[in-house]
């Protein structure tokens, strides 16, 4: 056991972890085909090929405005969030977008360097 005080890290994601959920898009086709990129870049005006989602001032609203095209809703009901949570293609989100979203490549070190 350590003898001294644990070290506590605290990491925030920016406005709302949904931005993370936003730059993942693999995911939008697991919600449903109808959630192509031409069709998000429409109803949104977000486009995760060029975009960071963590500008993005109410995340969750976007999700929400992107799931309407396919009939869906996102809120922070737990059966909506864990749907999306599902769907997420985190080795996407883990290899290729931590160069784009800065607060979750801070998470993600962290966690890495207690792991390891």
């Amino acid at each position: 056991m350590p003898v001294s005080p644990p070290d506590f890290k605290m990491c925030f994601a920016v406005m709302e972890v949904e931005a993370w959920f936003l730059q993942e898009e693999v995911h939008f086709g697991r919600i449903s085909p109808a959630l192509t990129w031409q069709a998000v870049v429409m109803a949104s005006g977000f486009d995760w090929t060029q975009d960071c989602a963590e500008l993005i001032r109410w995340p969750a609203r976007t999700l929400n405005e992107i799931y309407r095209i396919a009939g869906l809703r996102y809120d922070k009901r737990r059966r909506r969030v864990e749907r999306t949570v599902q769907a997420i293609d985190y080795a996407n989100l883990y290899l290729s977008k931590r160069g784009i979203l800065g607060s979750f490549d801070r998470f993600v070190s962290e966690v890495d360097s207690f792991l390891t």
